[in-house]
């Protein structure tokens, strides 16, 4: 066993420590990878091994939003290029969408990460009791990688697939799985 040097890590050379280093982020890197693709062959395919959603252009895009109440509800729920799925900018940081207008600023943080939502237990959220509501910090994007789920907003509630993504603008909001195995999604958040 290699002696450990005061910043507690085993004596190699610089070397050898980077190639350590470099093998442990691939393989963790691959790990993950593995599971995406994993997750990602169970979408329904094509004739060319593709995803359907993505085999054909267009992607299911749901697009949340606050009212004139103040209340959550879903803003666009539609058929979109796979090339043209949502667009933000300085003037409009959460994207444009017919809603009110709302001052944001961005702080220049994302984070991407995945997401397994488990089988919903008794009591279920509903837009009555508003279990596990809360708003997203930021703008997040949804993309659903497996199984199907509920997406309650404080108006309605909408069933997502795989392959569908959400687009979640600060809106506050819950999920239900209705189903018997687990949801997977890839969400890529940016925050404000």
């Amino acid at each position: 066993m290699a002696k450990l040097d005061k910043e507690n890590r085993p004596d190699l050379s610089r070397r050898k420590w980077l190639k350590r280093s470099a093998f442990a982020t691939a393989s963790a890197s691959a790990i993950s990878f593995s599971g995406l693709m994993t997750l990602a062959g169970q979408m329904p395919k094509g004739d060319s091994g593709v995803p359907v959603w993505l085999a054909n252009g267009q992607i299911r895009r749901v697009v949340t939003g606050i009212n004139p109440q103040g209340k959550s509800f879903v803003v666009t729920d539609e058929s979109v290029n796979i090339n043209d799925v949502w667009d933000t900018s300085l003037e409009h940081p959460l994207g444009s969408a017919d809603e009110q207008s709302r001052t944001v600023q961005p702080n220049g943080k994302t984070k991407l990460f995945f997401s397994v939502l488990q089988p919903s237990k008794d009591p279920k959220p509903n837009l009555t009791n508003r279990i596990g509501f809360r708003p997203t910090q930021g703008i997040a994007y949804c993309l659903l990688l497996s199984g199907e789920i509920q997406l309650l907003v404080d108006t309605q509630e909408v069933t997502l697939k795989a392959g569908d993504i959400l687009v979640e603008r600060m809106a506050a909001h819950s999920w239900r799985n209705d189903g018997i195995v687990p949801v997977a999604m890839l969400i890529v958040r940016l925050e404000v």
